[in-house]
């Protein structure tokens, strides 16, 4: 691939005018890339200085707005499942306001959530494998 081809690096491209990126500041995360041999499938740099790429994307809005597939899922995980609700309970203002959420912990598949009030709240999650009894 010419180091000066205006096609090289699409997905940098795509992403940087989604997020309304200048074309200076775009063609030069292109210039970087190629000084880097990023993979063709870069969008952009990260803080650490490593490349992210189209495989990082998981938005199925994200990934239609750059014309890419939206990926497969994939199993369910109780990581995944408790991060993600733990992650909603705390951004809940509704909690706080209303019933004065203070602190959510995660330990072993359950969170912990504590108020102000004195109350606890426990919260189990499990997930069950297709084919096993429920």
């Amino acid at each position: 691939m010419s180091a000066n081809r205006a096609d090289d690096y699409p997905c940098i491209r795509a992403y940087g005018r989604m997020v309304g990126s200048y074309t200076d500041y775009i063609d030069g995360q292109v210039e970087l890339a190629r000084a880097e041999g990023a993979p063709t499938n870069a969008i952009h740099r990260d803080r650490d200085g490593g490349w992210k790429t189209t495989d990082d994307i998981v938005s199925a809005e994200t990934r239609q707005r750059l014309g890419l597939d939206p990926l497969p899922p994939i199993p369910v995980t109780v990581a995944a499942m408790i991060e993600e609700i733990a992650d909603k309970l705390r951004s809940s203002t509704w909690l706080r306001d209303r019933y004065g959420l203070a602190t959510t912990g995660v330990d072993d598949g359950t969170m912990r959530l504590r108020f102000t009030t004195g109350h606890t709240a426990l919260i189990r999650v499990d997930v069950i494998k297709p084919g096993t009894a429920d």
